[in-house]
């Protein structure tokens, strides 16, 4: 949810609808922080990266998937791609029971192996039952990334069990 960059999207590509929201687990307003490197934005204000300088913080509308989805009248999707910097899981299970109403081909979601958050139940285990309850399977894991030999974090890509 950056302005300044939806609107260098907009003046690039003309053509294309170009949407300036914030992707959470309920409708809502939250706390954003805009970081040096844009990529590296997140809801999540102390995230463990060497990348964490803040450069603004300020309050944002959310929207789930799921809502976007029905507002927008899509029917299929062909490729999600979820990396929200720490709130991925979130983004995700906002689709809910998602094969009641979208057709989605594939998934790639990052997946954080270290996520306090989730202590007692692994957020690779929870982000894999979630699919499998929505019949998807994992179809590969390209990019592990490590901090002090341990997996940090990894691309997961799932591939919907009815193609």
């Amino acid at each position: 949810p950056i302005e300044k960059l939806a609107n260098l999207l907009k003046d690039k590509y003309p053509n294309i609808k170009v949407n300036n929201l914030a992707i959470s687990d309920k409708k809502g307003v939250e706390m954003f922080y805009e970081r040096k490197i844009s990529s590296q934005s997140s809801f999540s204000q102390n995230i463990d990266t060497p990348l964490k300088n803040i450069e603004a913080q300020y309050e944002t509308n959310t929207e789930t998937l799921k809502n976007y989805i029905i507002n927008n009248k899509i029917a299929k999707i062909d490729f999600l791609k979820i990396d929200t910097e720490g709130h991925d899981f979130e983004a995700l299970s906002s689709l809910e029971k998602f094969k009641d109403y979208v057709h989605i081909n594939m998934i790639k979601i990052e997946c954080l192996f270290k996520d306090p958050k989730f202590k007692n139940n692994s957020l690779f285990v929870k982000t894999l039952n979630y699919m499998n309850e929505n019949d998807f399977e994992i179809i590969g894991i390209p990019n592990l990334k490590h901090i002090e030999n341990e997996i940090f974090l990894a691309d997961l890509y799932f591939k919907n069990k009815n193609l």
